[in-house]
């Protein structure tokens, strides 16, 4: 036998050796149990972004989930020892429609809708740990995507959802001067430096006829799609000067894009499925002429005139500014944006009724006297609240000059104890902690002799499902004394849960066309339902 022979042979039956060893590890790697369940957060985070890792399967309704065809299904594991476990994960992948993972954004987990965690979606994954068994709703704002919004059944111990969003049809949305200018470096240098916060762009399947009702948020957000603002800083990649923004839009439909000025329509076009752009051509002067207008005069109780009064017209997202009052304590603000704004007076030691004034476009408004007063000190007592997140939310019951009431707002984590100097008059409280809920009502024309303090107890649950589809609406929830208890708005479909005190509560709704509509709610033990419309 030659030595070539010999070291073939050896080498054979090494092979065989190895081949039998790989067989038994393969047989013993088959029959192994699963893997356990991450025990925290972080190891959470670590299966959802390995996909080597097998987790039980998603529990979904068919219509609402699309597997993410980068992603190797999950094979099904042998069953638990525990077959109802008392804490389960939902997590998995989230990518566009072209493929791409979701590198920027940000999804929320809700039940009986209440939310119950959020998570950035940084790597295009997600996780939530620690859930009960049952159904959630997981929504998601992501630029330059539609809103997604579905219905998840969690019903393992780990729930594995790889999510691809819709198709969307992206709308590049600029405006310029007559010159071919950019229109909003032209709007800022003529109004030294002014800030265009409130201008957006919407999308509806009809054409609007008139201007949106009054809003108190910066940017009206309506119709269908989502809208990604020019923002300074840039956020992700900049978008040219001429550009006012970005539309996701559903692809398929001809829509109508407006400007928006807040809530008050500048322009109007129709687009065409899948076109890139839309221009709207606007002289500087065309736009300023939308805006308001508002003059008023600063007053003590005595009726004196009260100079160097700092005064603001400022929305939900805005405060600060100003101007200063002359010496016969008037103040004339120009170039506002319309829309219902928080009137803000600050004098050393005095304190303005806590209003909103809804300033229609092209207004010139004079409001009068405003009087200010020497505030009535409020001590609150929140103590009771619990460990955790508690807040209070309160508002002036009979505001002057037939103007809406603005609320008001504090939270535990600034200390259990707090005063507050408020405007004369009667109050409305909400107050809402892990210890419970309360309404209360507090005449505030003189200090109380002692802390207010709330009588805090479980409440039951008020659901609101929204159904609006492309349209709007604002909804105000109130007792029939006026304590305001939600005002919000909304657009699409979403829900929420708001427990309150058994009672009876009254919704105010306005729609797109500003048209109210009021219910009368029964709120028993076993909880209620609002539906708008």
């Amino acid at each position: 036998m030659t030595s070539t022979s010999s070291t073939q042979r050896l080498l054979q039956v090494f092979a065989l050796v190895l081949g039998i060893a790989n067989i038994v590890l393969l047989v013993m790697w088959t029959q192994a149990d699963p893997p356990a369940p991450p025990r925290d957060v972080e190891a959470a985070a670590t299966v959802a972004r390995t996909p080597t890792v097998q987790p039980e399967a998603a529990a979904v309704e068919a219509s609402t989930a699309a597997p993410d065809s980068a992603t190797p299904a999950p094979s099904e594991p042998a069953p638990t020892k525990d077959p109802v476990p008392s804490s389960a994960m939902l997590f998995g992948t989230m990518s566009m429609a072209s493929g791409d993972v979701v590198s920027n954004g940000h999804c929320w987990l809700y039940r009986d809708g209440v939310s119950v965690g959020s998570y950035s979606l940084r790597a295009g994954t997600y996780v939530f740990v620690g859930l009960q068994l049952g159904e959630y709703r997981l929504r998601t704002r992501i630029d330059d995507q539609l809103p997604m919004d579905r219905i998840v059944l969690v019903d393992r111990a780990q729930t594995r959802l790889d999510i691809t969003l819709d198709e969307r049809w992206l709308l590049s949305v600029n405006a310029v001067t007559p010159d071919g200018e950019p229109l909003l470096p032209a709007v800022l240098k003529e109004m030294g430096g002014f800030q265009l916060r409130g201008l957006t762009a919407v999308a509806f399947e009809q054409p609007l006829t008139k201007d949106l009702p009054p809003s108190n948020l910066a940017k009206v957000s309506a119709g269908v799609g989502t809208f990604r603002s020019q923002s300074f800083p840039p956020r992700g990649k900049a978008l040219p000067k001429q550009t006012v923004g970005m539309l996701a839009l559903p692809p398929g439909r001809p829509l109508h894009v407006t400007l928006l000025m807040r809530n008050v329509m500048v322009a109007q076009q129709q687009v065409t499925p899948g076109q890139e752009e839309v221009e709207f051509v606007l002289g500087p002067s065309e736009f300023l002429a939308k805006t308001a207008t508002v003059s008023l005069r600063v007053v003590d109780e005595s009726g004196k005139p009260i100079a160097d009064a700092n005064v603001a017209l400022n929305d939900a997202q805005t405060g600060g500014g100003g101007r200063k009052t002359d010496e016969a304590g008037r103040i004339t603000l120009t170039n506002l944006l319309p829309g219902s704004l928080d009137l803000e007076v600050r004098v050393p030691k005095r304190t303005a009724p806590p209003v909103q004034i809804n300033v229609p476009a092209s207004a010139k408004l004079d409001l009068g006297d405003v009087m200010v007063r020497p505030g009535v000190p409020l001590e609150f007592d929140l103590s009771n609240f619990g460990q955790g997140k508690g807040s209070v939310r309160f508002n002036l019951l009979d505001p002057p000059g037939g103007w809406t009431a603005d609320s008001s707002y504090m939270s535990t984590q600034d200390g259990s104890s707090r005063t507050y100097h408020v405007y004369p008059g009667r109050y409305g409280f909400v107050a809402s902690g892990p210890n419970g809920v309360a309404v209360l009502e507090v005449n505030a024309h003189i200090a109380p002799g002692e802390p207010i303090r709330f009588d805090l107890r479980s409440g039951t649950p008020l659901r609101i499902d929204y159904k609006l589809g492309s349209g709007w609406a604002r909804v105000e929830l109130s007792t029939p004394a006026g304590v305001i208890v939600r005002r919000r708005e909304v657009t699409g479909s979403s829900q929420e849960s708001v427990r309150l005190p058994p009672g009876i509560y009254v919704a105010l709704i306005t729609d797109e066309s500003g048209k109210e509509t009021r219910r009368e709610i029964t709120l028993g033990a076993q909880g209620a339902v609002l539906t708008v419309p």
